[in-house]
């Protein structure tokens, strides 16, 4: 999943409109409330990713370890040309 936050909220709504519903069960009696049930659990989820995103973005590494056999190819001579990765390779990254 990419780090969009609409992406991120749309996928924290639902479970945060339950979270509301079962906070409070005596609004469910009043059908006209679910539409601000569903609006404040859509901007809570919306407030939480616009944080969390950006702080995974700042925050976070990953590390990375390729196997080796991976085909990779170079200028130079047709021998030179082609070949496979011979060893294990790690790095470092961050997400974006």
């Amino acid at each position: 999943m990419a780090l969009v936050p609409t992406a991120l909220s749309s996928l924290m709504t639902p479970s945060i409109l339950a979270k509301i519903q079962l906070a409070f069960p005596e609004v469910a009696a009043y059908p006209e409330q679910l539409s601000q049930q569903q609006k404040l659990a859509q901007a809570i989820s919306e407030g939480i990713a616009e944080i969390i995103i950006p702080y995974l973005i700042a925050n976070t590494q990953v590390t990375v370890t390729v196997a080796p056999g991976i085909p990779v190819a170079t200028v130079g001579s047709p021998v030179a040309q082609t070949g496979a990765t011979t060893a294990p390779g790690a790095g470092i990254g961050q997400i974006s």
